[in-house]
C-alpha cells in the first residue's frame, strides 16, 4: 500500500486534497466493450488548445495497437505493442508519438496529453508525470475540426479497430487550455486529485469511470454535459481497482 497525501480505502489512495473517492474504475475486455458519450462529442469544436488528462492499465500489449480513445476524425489514440502512444487529429493524417516503451502491461499509468495549436511547441506527452514527447507532425494544424461523432473510450473505431484490454478511469478533457506547466499537480506522484476542487481550471468534461455512483449503463459527466453509456460491459465490469 503507498501512503503520499493518501487515505487508504481498501488498499487503494484517495486523493487526501478534494477527499475524492478513488476505489473503482472499469475494466475492458479487449473484444467488443466500451464507453461512448451519449451525445456527439462537441466538446473541442474550433479549438487551439487542449489538454487530455487519464489514467488507465492495460492488462496486455498483446495486439500491435490497442485503441484507447477516439472521436470520430477529430482525434483519437492508440498504444502500441511496443509501449508508445500516438495521439493523432485530421483523420490520423497529423500525429504526436511519445518515445517507446512507456506503458507497461499490469501497471497503472497517468496520461496527459497537451495540444497547441498552432505552434512551434505544440505536443506535449507525459507518462506518469514525465514528459516523453517524440515526433509530431502537427506545425500546419491551426484548430481541431468541429465533430459529428461520438466520444468512445477503450475503442478505436477507424483507423485500427482495436479495443483496448485493462482498465480505464478518470478521462478528462480542457477545451483552449494548455496544462503541461501543471503536470506535477495532476500527476500528483501517482495519487489521482478532484479535478476541480485541487485546481485551478476545471475541465470541460470528466468521467470517473467507476467511482461516483456509476454503473455499466450510466457514467455522468463530472461537468454535467455529455454523459456516457457502457456498450457491451457487465455488471462485474466496475471493480475495485485504481491507482
Amino acid at each position: 500500500m503507498r501512503i503520499s497525501n493518501s487515505i487508504a480505502i481498501n488498499n487503494n489512495p484517495a486523493s487526501a486534497l478534494g477527499g475524492i473517492e478513488n476505489l473503482l474504475s472499469v475494466e475492458l475486455d479487449g473484444v467488443d466493450e466500451y464507453v461512448t458519450t451519449d451525445a456527439n462529442y462537441v466538446g473541442l469544436d474550433g479549438a487551439t488548445k487542449a489538454t487530455f488528462s487519464f489514467w488507465l492499465k492495460m492488462d496486455t500489449l498483446a495486439s500491435t495497437t490497442n485503441g484507447v480513445f477516439q472521436c470520430g476524425t477529430v482525434f483519437g489514440m492508440w498504444v502500441r505493442n511496443t509501449g508508445y502512444l500516438r495521439w493523432y487529429m485530421t483523420g490520423t493524417s497529423y500525429y504526436a508519438d511519445s518515445t517507446a516503451s512507456k506503458i507497461v502491461a499490469g501497471q497503472w499509468h497517468h496520461v496527459m496529453i497537451c495540444i497547441d495549436l498552432p505552434s512551434t511547441d505544440e505536443p506535449a506527452i507525459f507518462v506518469d508525470g514525465v514528459e516523453v514527447s517524440g515526433t509530431d507532425n502537427l506545425s500546419t494544424r491551426p484548430a481541431f475540426a468541429n465533430s459529428s461523432a461520438k466520444l468512445l473510450l477503450g475503442y478505436e473505431a477507424s483507423a485500427i479497430d482495436e479495443f483496448m484490454k485493462g482498465h480505464f478511469k478518470d478521462f478528462a478533457i480542457w477545451k483552449n487550455t494548455d496544462l503541461r506547466a501543471e503536470i506535477a499537480d495532476y500527476y500528483n506522484s501517482g495519487v489521482p486529485t478532484h479535478l476541480v476542487n485541487d485546481h485551478t481550471t476545471s475541465p470541460t468534461n470528466w468521467w470517473r469511470l467507476g467511482d461516483g455512483g456509476d454503473t455499466i449503463t450510466s457514467f455522468s459527466d463530472m461537468m454535467g454535459v455529455n454523459n456516457a453509456s457502457g456498450v457491451n460491459l457487465e455488471a462485474e465490469d466496475i471493480v475495485e481497482d485504481s491507482p
